[in-house]
């Protein structure tokens, strides 16, 4: 993950090693099965990366290592950090279904981790990558879609019900 000058690479290879770890756990017994904190490093390599496939790369592992490793009560906050991620990737991926696809995935992640249990620093991420992606659509109406995320994000955090209060960036 720390590689100056594999940094394009590094998700792909991060990948691999993952799914080697996968395969013999699964196919020797081996006590390889990945844990969520290496599925969330190879999460961040594939966001780093800035490879083009990033989003799409990053989202795929995510869900099939979400299906089988994740218990949404128990590791709630890695799942929360591991959607942050993902809508990060896609927030910067440019493709023309970002803005929608960060804004199900937002969803998706209130819906299993629940909106308290999120830290403040990722629900600000999660805010942050929605916004982005909408500004960086290019699309009729993005500036008003964005600004209704980030209304939406201020009045419940005036209201209390998260603990952070939009910064500068936002």
């Amino acid at each position: 993950k720390n590689s100056a000058t594999g940094q394009r690479v590094a998700g792909q290879r991060a990948e691999l090693l993952l799914l080697k770890m996968d395969q013999l756990h699964k196919e020797m017994g081996l006590d390889t099965q990945p844990c969520i904190k290496s599925i969330g490093k190879v999460l961040q390599c594939w966001v780093d990366s800035k490879h083009a496939d990033a989003a799409n790369r990053s989202e795929a592992i995510f869900q099939l290592m979400r299906e089988h490793y994740f218990d949404s009560t128990s590791d709630a906050k890695t799942l929360a950090e591991g959607y942050a991620n993902v809508l990060r990737a896609w927030s910067l991926s440019g493709a023309s279904e970002a803005p929608e696809k960060t804004q199900t995935l937002f969803r998706e992640l209130l819906e299993h981790v629940g909106e308290r249990n999120i830290s403040a620093k990722v629900l600000q991420k999660c805010y942050s990558a929605m916004m982005i992606a909408w500004t960086r659509s290019g699309r009729q109406g993005a500036a008003k879609q964005a600004q209704a995320i980030f209304d939406d994000m201020d009045r419940k955090c005036r209201k209390g019900e998260c603990d952070f209060l939009p910064g500068n960036p936002m």
